[in-house]
């Protein structure tokens, strides 16, 4: 069973930001696909419609499922608000595993967790100062036992190293560089190596981010297009015209979206685009 959201109102007038809302990530508007994305759990309910969330882990959607193959999940958190943000919260098994204050209205993060045995799903909950965002979860199934020498205990964010090596020896950015590239370019990668490779080129802001993540876009994985596309977003880098064409006729919904969130950060682009479709 999924959350909605739904407002207990006996003929009274509009009730306005009071209302609570439901959002539905489909298809397209129609009633079939609507439908089907409240069935699947693709649904996020907001009070006061004060919140605009996006929440996947390893690229997975609320409502889906997500087979760990390594010891860490990452959740990518996109939280747009209309009044300053004071509580993000991500929730496994009903606990708050973490937790940010960020105090302002545009929050966007990668989350490390523990692939535990025991953890069965996640959750994001925000806040602002008079109202909550829920998601519906994104479920966590384990295919065996997995074994305690493959969990990590490391809390700490998986790029901390790299950070903290090349800012106290700037030399070793060529050597972060180095290192991140042939993650990402290794045939064995999995989706989630390719992904942390490429963030870690932006976080460190590496010369080869921009077309490494170029590169990502054009990637066979619908999870990794997305995940490119996402990054194109929030990171700002400069996006050819080419790549973001691709990306808006992409059959995955997620690619779209997030194309969509590029072009409108890049408006030379926007109207290179309309003047060839005008």
């Amino acid at each position: 069973i999924f959350i909605v959201g739904g407002t207990d109102n006996h003929n009274q007038p509009y009730l306005g930001e009071q209302i609570v809302k439901t959002y539905v990530l489909a298809n397209s508007n129609q009633t079939e696909d609507i439908v089907g994305g409240i069935r699947a759990g693709r649904v996020y309910v907001s009070e006061r419609d004060q919140s605009r969330i996006t929440f996947q882990v390893n690229g997975r959607m609320m409502g889906e499922t997500v087979k760990p193959d390594m010891e860490m999940l990452h959740t990518t958190i996109t939280v747009t608000g209309k009044k300053p943000i004071t509580d993000v919260m991500l929730v496994g098994n009903g606990k708050v595993l973490w937790h940010s204050s960020p105090g302002k209205t545009q929050f966007d993060e990668i989350i490390p967790v523990v692939a535990t045995e025991t953890l069965r799903y996640l959750r994001l909950i925000v806040e602002t100062e008079k109202a909550r965002t829920m998601s519906n979860p994104v479920f966590i199934t384990q295919e065996g036992d997995l074994s305690k020498s493959r969990i990590s205990q490391q809390k700490e964010h998986p790029l901390a190293w790299w950070r903290a090596h090349v800012k106290t020896a700037p030399e070793a950015k060529n050597e972060a560089q180095s290192v991140l590239l042939s993650q990402m370019q290794m045939p064995e990668a999995t989706d989630l190596e390719r992904m942390v490779a490429v963030y870690g080129l932006i976080d460190l802001g590496m010369p080869e981010a921009e077309r490494a993540l170029t590169r990502l876009a054009s990637d066979s994985s619908a999870t990794v297009k997305a995940y490119a596309a996402r990054m194109m977003a929030m990171s700002g880098m400069k996006t050819n015209e080419n790549t973001l064409q691709s990306l808006l006729g992409d059959d995955d919904p997620r690619v779209r979206l997030w194309a969509v969130r590029t072009l409108e950060r890049q408006p030379d682009i926007f109207k290179v685009l309309l003047d060839n479709y005008g």
